[in-house]
């Protein structure tokens, strides 16, 4: 089983000195990752890429479901792997609470991306409103090397035969989202403090409508960041202003602990942040970067 462990110690020296138990283990496949039924082996994790994205760490785990390389030579076809998504605050300790395939291998004959997904370096560009996630992808077919049609090299190396390269593109924040319909719903946040001045969403209210309100610690509406003055949202937009009838500045309540409330009908919300800027840059990380990024930050410089 393919594993990856770490090991933590106040000091040097001594945390060289370590036992097969003491290691924590950092990024692995489990009971949770299904055995491909066409194949049977037990998933293992193949590889791991990451980067800083916004607030925290956006991974990518290669599951791999097999066949091992003697098998996949001798049968002259391509390993079979898929990428999930995963999250991390600190780049150890990951959330892999979604075990669907974020980028899966078609496993279909004769399709460019049968088998063998990798994930590129730096995970996703950041580019306008979306996300690219560019990844490579075998066929197990090529001009040359053709499986058991030719010779014992070219049926040995037919894993790795027809490589191609793939893009899937996400909505920017688009991992997840909290949904409301026709009933309704309400999101109360975790007490926090900002610094910014501008509070912007990230949302789709296309059909629907949400509103935002202020709370303190004790959960009782700021004045004037109150539900009923907030300007109805109404759009389908990755970066939307929140206003209110009287502002749209919440720095008064800088570095103060605060929540955001947000009620909304028929949408969905991806995302909330506070801006320094009115045009809404977040300041967060860009993973690989993209078009227009002169730093490693979402800063508008």
């Amino acid at each position: 089983m393919r594993t990856r462990s770490y090991r933590e110690h106040t000091n040097f020296v001594m945390g060289a000195k370590w036992d097969l138990d003491d290691p924590v283990v950092w990024a692995w496949s489990d009971h949770l990752d299904n055995p491909d039924e066409n194949i049977g082996d037990i998933p293992q994790l193949y590889d791991l890429n990451a980067a800083p994205y916004e607030s925290l760490m956006v991974g990518l785990f290669s599951i791999f479901y097999g066949p091992d390389n003697q098998i996949a030579q001798k049968q002259g076809i391509s390993k079979t792997n898929d990428l999930m998504i995963a999250f991390s605050r600190d780049g150890f300790h990951w959330d892999r609470t979604s075990r669907e395939p974020f980028i899966a291998s078609e496993r279909v004959d004769g399709e460019w991306d049968k088998a063998y997904i990798h994930a590129a370096g730096g995970v996703c560009l950041v580019v306008g409103d979306e996300l690219y996630f560019y990844y490579g992808a075998w066929s197990g077919v090529s001009p040359n090397l053709k499986g058991q049609s030719m010779g014992q090299h070219s049926r040995a190396n037919a894993m790795y035969a027809g490589g191609a390269t793939g893009v899937a593109v996400l909505r920017r924040d688009g991992f997840a989202s909290l949904s409301a319909g026709n009933a309704g719903g309400e999101l109360i946040t975790k007490t926090l403090r900002y610094t910014g001045n501008r509070l912007f969403v990230n949302c789709d209210m296309q059909a629907g409508e949400m509103k935002v309100e202020i709370l303190d610690v004790e959960n009782r509406a700021i004045s004037p960041f109150l539900m009923d003055n907030c300007h109805i949202i109404a759009i389908n937009s990755t970066k939307h202003l929140v206003t209110w009838d009287d502002t749209c500045d919440i720095s008064s309540l800088k570095n103060r602990p605060v929540r955001f409330r947000i009620s909304l009908i028929n949408g969905s919300i991806f995302s909330f942040w506070v801006s320094k800027t009115l045009s809404g840059e977040s300041n967060g990380f860009v993973a690989a970067g993209g078009p227009g990024y002169k730093s490693p930050r979402d800063t508008g410089e």
